[in-house]
């Protein structure tokens, strides 16, 4: 897969808002510096997206169908993972891998 990296506060934060397309990469992935267990907004993204939680060893601990929403982060529902998780990987609905990450 080609992704984007978010591996900073501000890259996370922008995340996938506002963009219909990823131009060359295939999603958007998220690396936190330890586990962590942060929600994810859909605000101002206006496609569907699925999500993939991955803990240290790269196995799944939660996938998710995020929707659009218009709204503000307050407005907008949060999508959260069942347990702790070092990555998140985001791509367009229906395009999320099975498996392992890496």
């Amino acid at each position: 897969l080609r992704v984007v990296l978010a591996s900073t506060e501000p890259e996370a934060s922008q995340g996938l808002a506002r963009r219909r397309d990823l131009g060359p990469y295939d999603g958007m992935l998220f690396v936190f510096p330890a586990p962590t267990s942060v929600a994810f907004t859909m605000s101002t993204v206006p496609v569907a997206l699925d999500i993939g939680f991955y803990g240290d060893d790269g196995r799944v601990v939660t996938r998710l169908r995020m929707e659009p929403c218009a709204g503000t982060e307050t407005q907008c529902p949060l999508y959260e993972s069942t347990g702790h998780f070092r990555y998140a990987l985001e791509m367009p609905a229906g395009d999320l891998p099975t498996g392992r990450l890496g």
